[in-house]
């Protein structure tokens, strides 16, 4: 049985570093950007369920806006979280807007600004700009975190947004 569960393993990651995983994530990256939407689910789809936070993300955008699928933000909630946890920065900044404007979900800033910080902390510009655009002790929620209310010493908002700093 182990020696079965590890070939099927290696098997797996055979085929996600294959030419063949790569080619089928740009096929239906490209489908779903000329409208081909079933044409990228097809593709895409089995990718994310392999756990290709890319794929996650453009399976995310399609439940989100019910591109070839019916709309279903909850659903899209689940692939963007799957994908962000992987680190797309994408996907984090899906889930923050989803949130911030309670698109299909009770709106909640303090989860919204968990995903901006997260995508912003990685170099993601409107991520930085959402933190910025909360900066403002008016705009803020009771919620909000103490981090983004407070001096220039500790805001995203000093006169420009700043980059955060990134270990390369």
């Amino acid at each position: 049985m182990l020696r079965r569960t590890l070939a099927i393993g290696f098997a797996t990651i055979m085929f996600l570093g294959s030419p063949a995983f790569g080619a089928a994530l740009e096929d239906g990256r490209d489908a779903y950007q000329k409208g081909d939407y079933a044409g990228a689910l097809k593709l895409l789809r089995p990718l994310a369920d392999a756990g290709n936070p890319e794929a996650q993300v453009y399976i995310g955008l399609s439940y989100e806006f019910g591109d070839g699928v019916a709309k279903n933000t909850a659903e899209a909630v689940k692939w963007y979280r799957q994908a962000a946890e992987k680190g797309s920065i994408d996907a984090a900044y899906n889930l923050g807007t989803i949130y911030e404007e309670g698109n299909g979900v009770p709106k909640n800033m303090v989860e919204a600004l968990k995903w901006f910080r997260q995508a912003a902390a990685k170099g993601h510009s409107l991520s930085q700009r959402e933190l910025g655009s909360h900066r403002r002790i008016d705009d803020q929620p009771p919620e909000a975190p103490d981090e983004l209310v407070g001096g220039p010493e500790n805001s995203w908002l000093d006169g420009r947004i700043r980059r955060p700093r990134v270990p390369w």
